[in-house]
């Protein structure tokens, strides 16, 4: 396997790290593989180590190549994130597509998979891939369509989220992180009033987003299962193929639920492991290895 780092926008720091297997004759070398492109969470005020590498290298077990986007946040002191983070994504899926021969993929199998956050930006990234406000990001060689979205107990629904957060106890420590969280990201404490409606995933809900895979847990405390709910709402009305997954206990941050990226013991979930599975079995439908 080849592992590279690679600038995809070169007006910007967000770059991309590559993990390509090698073209061994006995694995059909002549054959596109699927891609997958992993972005991890971190309130888009940094990116998780725990769903960043571990993520990617699970789907190159499983014959994916992998890229592992290190797209903008807060710490690049550059004020709010979005949409400089759905150009940093763009950025990537062009890059993908324009250089397909070289990383032996399949520029019509690409697959976007995020967590928290960063399933905001993957549910944004498949919902405007003709939107003129991301056409104003950028000048694309190629369509920034993608074949599927996997989305990980999702931040994306602004209103979802608004609601509840109006219903928190005086005192939790939840409305403080999204705060900041907030400014990160739109630069207002309150985006949901704010913001454009283009910054909610589900306001860009569309027949043309693509096929997509999510899961989350009832009693997530921190991006509330709402987002979930009301997202698949939006993907029904629009009749688009959608798996959703709600698991009973498990808190936010999960990452993989195994050793791989345990933290803290209640990192470790192996009774839900299965949403790997899962993924997999609902992706091969999908798309075609």
């Amino acid at each position: 396997m080849k592992v590279e780092k690679h600038l995809i926008n070169a007006s910007d720091r967000s770059f991309m790290v590559s993990y390509v297997i090698d073209r061994y004759t006995e694995f059909q070398s002549e054959k596109r593989r699927r891609a997958v492109l992993v972005c991890p969470g971190g309130g888009y005020e940094f990116l998780s180590d725990r769903e960043g590498e571990p993520v990617a290298l699970k789907f190159v077990a499983q014959g994916y190549n992998a890229f592992l986007l290190h797209y903008s946040t807060g710490s690049s002191e550059r004020g709010n994130v979005f949409p400089y983070a759905l150009s940093d994504i763009a950025h990537a899926i062009d890059y993908l597509k324009t250089n397909a021969d070289s990383f032996s993929i399949d520029p019509e199998k690409i697959i976007l998979i995020g967590f928290s956050a960063g399933a905001h930006l993957c549910a944004s990234m498949g919902n405007m891939a003709t939107h003129p406000a991301l056409q104003s990001l950028g000048s694309f060689q190629n369509s920034l369509d993608v074949a599927a979205v996997v989305l990980c107990y999702p931040w994306i629904s602004l209103e979802a989220m608004y609601l509840r957060l109006a219903q928190c106890e005086s005192g939790s420590e939840t409305p403080v992180y999204f705060e900041h969280a907030n400014i990160s990201f739109s630069g207002v404490s309150d985006p949901f009033h704010e913001a454009p409606d283009y910054y909610d995933p589900v306001k860009t809900v569309s027949a043309s987003t693509p096929p997509t895979f999510i899961w989350h847990t009832s009693n997530d405390d921190l991006v509330f299962v709402d987002c979930s709910l009301k997202y698949t709402s939006a993907l029904s009305a629009n009749h688009v193929p959608f798996e959703l997954h709600i698991f009973e206990n498990g808190h936010h941050g999960l990452a993989l639920c195994d050793k791989t990226t345990e933290n803290r013991t209640v990192d470790y979930r192996p009774d839900l492991v299965c949403w790997q599975d899962l993924m997999f079995k609902w992706l091969d439908a999908h798309i075609e290895y």
